[in-house]
């Protein structure tokens, strides 16, 4: 059994980033001798994450309680009706509003899955807790919901959020050598995701 790294992060609930196709490979080959920022910004498709502050998503949120028969259907579907802040709403306005970018993201992180992905030096799943909050998966089985998916990012959105959402506390790894050789973090030593909130 390994032994585990105990490192606590905070982010922002209802963040997201979005990855390009060169993000799995320059998170694996991270150099030790530079900072991190300086190294992320060529694998990211957009330079800036969509917080939770953000309420410029109304007209999606009513797009997407109307495509399954209003707030209370995804409500039932989801655990919520669409808020601007969820991560539904946000991809389908990055879908609507500048699809170059969106056609260049290979994959959606939210905080917590982006947090987990810099320690183990590949892009991590998402979390079911924080899933919850996205308008995307159903409540019920965990899995995420094909036909919100379709209206919030049509057709390739499924596999730039990845497998469905896996529970907190899932071993997910070890930690990668940038960890090991910047902060004499011990090698061997596995990641757990968790969920990050406010």
């Amino acid at each position: 059994m390994y032994e585990r790294n105990v490192a606590e992060t905070s982010g922002p609930q209802h963040g997201s980033v979005y990855w390009n196709q060169s993000a799995e490979t320059l998170l694996g080959s991270l150099d030790p001798l530079q900072r991190l920022h300086d190294q992320l910004l060529p694998a990211l498709a957009l330079s800036h994450a969509p917080l939770w502050q953000d309420s410029s998503t109304t007209s999606q949120c009513r797009t997407l309680e109307a495509a399954v028969g209003g707030p209370q259907r995804l409500a039932d579907l989801t655990g919520s009706r669409a808020y601007e802040r969820f991560t539904g709403p946000q991809i389908k306005r990055l879908h609507e509003e500048d699809p170059e970018a969106y056609e260049d993201c290979t994959h959606i992180s939210l905080i917590s899955s982006f947090v987990a992905s810099l320690f183990l030096g590949k892009i991590a799943p998402i979390e079911i807790a924080d899933a919850s909050g996205m308008n995307l998966m159903n409540i019920e089985t965990g899995t995420w919901n094909d036909d919100l998916l379709q209206v919030c990012g049509g057709p390739t959105l499924k596999s730039k959020l990845g497998p469905d959402p896996v529970v907190g506390g899932t071993n997910l790894g070890t930690i990668s050598k940038w960890w090991v050789s910047r902060f004499g973090f011990n090698e061997g030593k596995c990641i757990d995701i968790v969920t990050l909130i406010c």
